[in-house]
């Protein structure tokens, strides 16, 4: 089963569209759960869940927002205050928060059906943060309850239910899932400013611009083009060059290989799309928990005749850290990465980042 907590905002022009509207009646029934009763929905219907995420962005917000909070429930906050009550809707953010030394009162830490979770970096930040269900499925309920002055949501994963959070909060909703790394950069300015933490914000601005000039100095500077794509067991999702990970590499000053596609940041492509892109160097993002599609290529003559792979030159890297965090701590963990696995001065894979046969 395609990992569609992931994949599916990106495959709306794919072969699943056509699955979409089908899940959308149980996708709004569950909004109106707890992050419990969504769980006890059991195996039988996760298929249909992870489908949901698809229709997250494009269902019409009276569909999805039955649960709402009274208008008589919305935060008092005024503008020119500063959130102290955050909830969190995004991993991105919970990164950002953490960075400006902010603890989120909710987050959206679900795991059931095809989510995973907070990635594992991000745990030692989240003691006592209460869970409100799926980045996809956020529980209103859980939500209102919290009594949040800020909820921090996705334009688009949450556009179902951004009315119906605003009748609990004010809402700050950024184009998060597809940002580029300068994009993000901006969110942080801004949610420093939200909050009241707009020093600490500046000083993590100048810490990223520090890091960034420190890793770019250590990269080969005759280090080829390269492409970095989620491998999940039925699908290969390029990220494009305005993605936050392909856009982290241009700011390094490494060569790029895939643009944009008719819009999309992020976009599936078989093998023989692949193999026209055809890399010189590849980064696999993919989660150890999932035999990833490249698995079942390896042995098909269009991969073995992939620039990097002749070359030697494909790594397998973590997904969470690379594909869902996009926050500034994250980027410090995969410039590590980077320096670890032999990506950043073109050497061979080292083990632990060497693609699985």
């Amino acid at each position: 089963m395609i990992d569609l907590a992931y994949a599916a905002p990106f495959l709306a022009s794919s072969r699943l569209a056509r699955c979409r509207w089908l899940a959308l009646g149980l996708s709004t029934a569950l909004l109106a759960c707890s992050p419990q009763e969504r769980a006890q929905t059991g195996a039988a219907s996760s298929a249909n869940t992870d489908v949901a995420t698809a229709s997250s962005a494009s269902a019409a917000p009276d569909q999805a927002s039955g649960a709402a909070a009274p208008a008589s429930a919305a935060s008092s906050m005024q503008t020119g205050d500063t959130a102290s009550r955050v909830v969190a809707l995004e991993y991105s953010y919970l990164d950002m928060l953490a960075a400006l030394g902010v603890k989120p009162v909710g987050g959206a830490l679900g795991n059931t059906g095809a989510e995973r979770g907070a990635p594992a970096y991000l745990q030692q930040y989240l003691d006592g943060v209460a869970d409100v269900g799926t980045r996809a499925q956020p529980s209103l309920e859980a939500i209102s309850a919290l009594k949040p002055d800020l909820i921090l949501a996705d334009s688009k994963i949450q556009a179902s239910v951004l009315p119906a959070l605003r009748n609990i909060a004010q809402v700050q909703d950024y184009n998060n899932r597809s940002a580029s790394y300068d994009d993000v950069m901006e969110q942080l300015r801004s949610v420093g400013k939200l909050t009241g933490r707009q020093t600490q914000a500046q000083a993590e601005l100048d810490r990223q611009a520090r890091l960034l000039e420190d890793t770019r100095a250590a990269a080969a500077p005759d280090a080829p083009a390269v492409l970095a794509a989620v491998a999940t067991p039925e699908a290969f999702l390029v990220h494009s060059s305005q993605s936050f990970a392909g856009s982290l590499f241009q700011k390094l000053g490494r060569s790029y290989v895939a643009q944009a596609k008719d819009g999309d940041v992020i976009y599936e492509v078989s093998l023989e799309g692949l193999a026209a892109l055809n890399p010189p160097s590849l980064v696999l993002m993919n989660a150890q928990d999932q035999t990833p599609i490249t698995v079942k290529w390896a042995s098909n003559p269009l991969w073995q005749g992939l620039d990097a792979v002749k070359a030697q030159r494909v790594y397998e890297v973590d997904r969470d850290l690379w594909a869902r965090s996009r926050g500034p701590l994250s980027v410090e963990r995969i410039f590590g990465q980077m320096r670890d696995s032999g990506l950043l001065n073109n050497q061979a894979p080292a083990e632990g980042f060497r693609p699985r046969p």
